[in-house]
């Protein structure tokens, strides 16, 4: 374990003369923290978001072509943001933080927001909306 650690340090620590110290490395931004349990309901949304989430990157990969990418991945986008959108909606009671508050601000190091806009970026970044549109209205014409 100290092995693997230490490794993990030297792989990640900036390039240049700059040293990252330990408490560097293991300090987060407390201030963006947001405390609480998740509800079950909310651990099952950010279930449903990490399958969504992996099912779109591996068929992004998997249709690396970017057109390839917006037709082959469109229903596993829209699952993704589907799913999104009802983290966002779910409220897990009045006393406790909202659902969308622990998973996308809870860790400090924003996993579940940073998970969700790669993906989306993937998709932004192959331009389907303009080619999906095209192709759209080709079929239609």
């Amino acid at each position: 374990m100290a092995l693997s650690l230490i490794l993990l340090v030297v792989l990640f620590a900036p390039s240049g003369s700059a040293q990252m110290d330990e408490a560097t490395c293991l300090s987060i931004d407390k201030s963006v923290l947001v405390y609480g349990t998740p509800s079950d309901e909310c651990r099952e949304l950010l279930e449903d978001l990490a399958t969504a989430c992996g099912e779109f990157i591996t068929c992004a990969l998997n249709n690396s072509k970017p057109m390839c990418l917006c037709e082959a991945c469109l229903h596993e986008y829209e699952v993704l943001n589907e799913t999104h959108s009802n983290i966002l909606e779910n409220s897990s009671g009045k006393s406790s933080p909202r659902c969308k508050d622990l998973l996308f601000r809870g860790d400090g190091v924003g996993v579940v927001k940073n998970s969700y806009d790669f993906a989306v970026s993937l998709w932004e970044r192959a331009r389907c909306r303009c080619k999906l549109a095209v192709i759209w209205t080709w079929y239609l014409c």
